[in-house]
């Protein structure tokens, strides 16, 4: 990894991962808190929901085919919740699936951002420390 190590932007960012893969998994979750993230890992949406229901991650990280669903309707469904400020979680979906028809599906469905899988992940940090800071500079507005 060659993003600045000495970068603190994430340092204590918290960020819910899904992603079903576990050695997939375990690679993001060492990478994230490599940058000083606090990872919350789910495997499946319903780990999420669960996760989302005791915490407020101010990012979150989702694969786009999951085994109960997906991360077109994952993301859908943060959207729509009323009990939280969804609209300014920022979200980036990632897939193996790499057609820019799968990318436009998932900008439409409420992610800020995809990436295909394999990723450069400096890049996906890089992309996470923009959104970080623009959710910050719109809750401080």
């Amino acid at each position: 990894m060659s993003f600045p190590t000495g970068n603190t932007a994430l340092h204590g960012v918290t960020i819910l991962l899904l992603e079903d893969h576990d050695d997939t998994r375990k690679a993001l979750v060492a990478l994230l808190q490599a940058l000083g993230m606090i990872v919350l890992p789910a495997g499946c949406i319903g780990d999420a929901v669960r996760l989302l229901e005791r915490a407020s991650p101010s990012l979150i990280l989702s694969d786009l085919g999951l085994p109960d669903g997906d991360g077109y309707d994952f993301i859908e469904s943060v959207r729509r919740d009323p009990g939280r400020d969804s609209e300014a979680l920022p979200a980036v979906a990632m897939s193996a699936l790499a057609s820019p028809e799968v990318r436009r599906h998932a900008l439409a469905s409420g992610f800020q951002a995809f990436f295909s899988k394999p990723f450069d992940f400096d890049l996906v940090a890089v992309k996470l420390v923009e959104l970080a800071a623009a959710a910050r500079a719109s809750a401080l507005a």
